[in-house]
């Protein structure tokens, strides 16, 4: 789990300044194909409708920030994914404030 600024994609520098938000990898650590599942972020929850293979990850992105800073993400939070253990669901985040990325230059045509 990690801030962000919307659009930046691990890129060096962004066009244009944008909000943050929290962008989630979630990865199956299993053996089986998970089906689908739901992951909750701060009560926000998003589908995961294909549900992952084995060793497979999705990246989530979920829009603005809170003012504390402290984020509290759970995966299957229905409880949809039959699985050997729950105890690796969840994590929790304290975000620091952030700097923004550089302006990139453009390309003189």
């Amino acid at each position: 789990m990690y801030l962000e600024m919307a659009d930046r994609h691990g890129r060096a520098c962004v066009a244009a300044f944008s909000p943050y938000g929290i962008r989630l990898v979630v990865r199956n650590v299993g053996v089986t194909v998970s089906g689908p599942f739901e992951v909750e972020l701060n009560g926000v929850t998003r589908t995961v409708k294909t549900g992952l293979d084995p060793g497979q990850d999705i990246e989530l992105h979920f829009s603005g920030t809170v003012p504390s800073g402290q984020y509290v993400a759970r995966v299957d939070a229905a409880n949809q994914v039959p699985e050997e253990g729950e105890g690796n669901n969840g994590a929790t985040f304290i975000a620091p404030t952030p700097s923004p990325p550089p302006l990139c230059t453009p390309n003189p045509g």
